[in-house]
């Protein structure tokens, strides 16, 4: 039997056990075959959630419409049509995280170090001073390992601040939005400018209602940001 009509089989549930066997050894010995089995009951998952009625209606007319080897041309035509679904899916995610990559990337900038300031030539250097230099000369990379010693080993609440901004400049929203919730939580200096942080952070990771959220909370109270929250509300409509 080839590998095919053994995927075929096992999405369609009818595997005898020594049919079994074979593809759990296949998943674990023929990486192609595991992928091309993931890929295919993905799509299939995809198939059986859409509650589209005219799909669905389809679907039943061309099964029955079938009269030579049903089950497979069935399968073919589930797997084109899902990928059709895919395509009109996954189009409109780009769309909508290509929007809010461009807003994240006009408005982001890195808070400026105002815990620890640098004096050039002086080298006395502890893990929060590395942290701050690394920071401030954007090797984020580095700054995010020592602040994350630093999270570590100290209760300063700055840490979680200045943390988040790193993994944002990195790329990692949802990292970043615990530790700007978790400082906005402690009611230091910096919390207005933490709120505008996590509205960046929302935006970044494509959650635009509650990023929208955020931003009415910063123009409702005039914090810090409010101008640039108002123009980021009329652009996230």
């Amino acid at each position: 039997m080839t590998q095919e009509a053994l995927i075929e089989k096992y999405l369609l549930g009818t595997l005898n056990s020594e049919e079994k066997e074979l593809v759990e050894q296949l998943i674990g010995t023929d990486s192609d075959f595991k992928k091309e089995l993931e890929f295919q009951s993905n799509l299939k998952v995809v198939v059986e959630k859409e509650e589209d009625s005219a799909f669905k209606g389809a679907l039943k007319e061309f099964e029955g419409n079938s009269t030579s080897s049903p089950k497979r041309p069935i399968l073919k035509w589930l797997i084109a049509a899902s990928i059709l679904i895919l395509v009109g899916v996954g189009s409109s995610l780009v769309f909508q995280k290509s929007s809010t990559d461009s807003l994240f990337a006009e408005n982001f900038e890195p808070y400026a170090n105002v815990i620890q300031p640098i004096v050039r030539g002086n080298d006395a250097r502890d893990i929060k001073t590395e942290a701050f230099v690394a920071y401030e000369s954007e090797d984020f990379e580095l700054a995010e390992t020592h602040f994350t010693t630093l999270l570590n080993s100290t209760s300063d609440s700055y840490v979680l601040f200045y943390l988040a901004n790193t993994k944002l400049a990195l790329g990692k929203p949802k990292e970043a939005i615990p530790l700007l919730n978790s400082y906005m939580s402690t009611g230091e200096n910096l919390s207005s400018q933490a709120q505008w942080y996590l509205a960046m952070a929302l935006i970044q990771a494509g959650e635009k209602v509650p990023a929208k959220e955020v931003l009415q909370k910063i123009v409702t109270f005039e914090g810090y940001g409010t101008e640039k929250a108002m123009l980021l509300l009329e652009k996230l409509k």
